[in-house]
């Protein structure tokens, strides 16, 4: 049991750095390929492919030869500042790894190019909060403002950015004819703030608010119309007027029965006389009686009643409705 312990565990440590080390054989042995590849590609001098293939190589793999082979394909694409940067960097790798003679060769390189570089320097005129610089696509540090860096021939875009701020944005040829550009970044455009939308809030407004707000509606008052009520009233005292007039009517037929009466000389006669006199009274009684009665009520109603302008008003409103009065004497 102990010996088939311990074969097992000899197993294990024999087979582990195998299996560790086995990705990494294969990114070597794909950097192999694409740095071949990339000669091929040289030799036809088609440089930006064969950068790309070296570039590919270096970061499976990094080796020295690959880290020249792109900073020579850099310099045989006129991106000088490029290349000199990578062929001052190949110089330290260089010896750090003792290869002297490839040390010295990448320097002089470098030395070789570095009179033809251009350069550009960026200023910010007043900076604004977390301001971001970049130069193409890199960021340029805090440090490097103001400073005179060497970059590639060509167009170089600069922007400026900042939250709350409008962008700044300005593009410069940088080249032979303009070996020393400059660009000044200006003090960014704060950019209007926008207003918050005050949030809408539904009450119920109080019957005084209601009042004051809206106040009742009443109908115009033209002058071309009494009102039902000065209607009703001024026909009943029309009737008033008349029953006075047939209550005066059979008075004097009572009148003229009683002067009649008084001329008659038979008294039968007399008789009926009086008789149709005291019905004429009677009925001229009732009738002045009934026109006076009708009279004061027609009068009231006539009197009382409401203006056209201040007959009844509705008014309504989202909260409530009421029914208005108003009388005027």
């Amino acid at each position: 049991m102990r010996t088939r312990s311990v074969l097992l565990l000899a197993s294990l440590l024999c087979t582990s750095p195998a299996m560790v080390s086995a990705a990494p054989s294969q990114d070597a042995a794909v950097a192999m390929s694409l740095y071949k590849e990339g000669r091929a590609l040289v030799k036809q001098e088609k440089w930006a492919e064969a950068l790309e293939k070296f570039q590919a190589s270096q970061r499976l793999n990094p080796t020295l030869k690959a880290h020249y082979e792109i900073a020579n394909c850099y310099e045989q694409l006129g991106r000088t500042a490029s290349a000199w940067s990578h062929f001052l960097l190949l110089a330290d790798e260089s010896k750090v790894a003792d290869q002297k003679e490839r040390a010295r060769y990448s320097k002089a390189q470098a030395d070789r190019l570095e009179p033809s570089l251009v350069r550009l320097t960026i200023r910010v005129g007043k900076a604004v909060p977390d301001l971001r610089v970049t130069r193409g696509e890199t960021v340029v540090s805090t440090a490097e403002l103001g400073t005179a860096v060497p970059v590639d021939p060509g167009k170089v875009r600069v922007t400026a950015s900042a939250p709350g701020y409008r962008e700044f944005s300005a593009e410069i040829f940088v080249d032979a004819d303009n070996p020393q550009a400059e660009v000044v970044i200006p003090e960014l455009e704060a950019l209007p703030r926008k207003r918050r939308a005050s949030p809408v809030t539904s009450a119920k407004p109080s019957p005084a608010s209601d009042d004051s707000a809206a106040p009742p509606a009443v109908p115009h008052d033209d002058g071309s119309s009494w009102g039902a009520q000065r209607v009703i009233g001024a026909g009943v005292f029309g009737v008033g007027v008349v029953s006075a007039l047939i209550g005066g009517y059979f008075g004097l037929r009572a009148i003229e029965l009683n002067q009649d009466a008084k001329d008659a000389t038979d008294p039968k006669r007399r008789g009926e006389l009086n008789d149709e006199r005291f019905a004429k009274g009677d009925l001229s009684t009732g009738f002045f009686i009934a026109a006076g009665v009708l009279a004061v009520g027609g009068g009231v109603l006539y009197l009382t009643a409401p203006d056209a302008a201040q007959q009844a008003a509705v008014e309504v409103s989202p909260h409530q409705a009421r029914l208005l009065w108003g009388a005027r004497w």
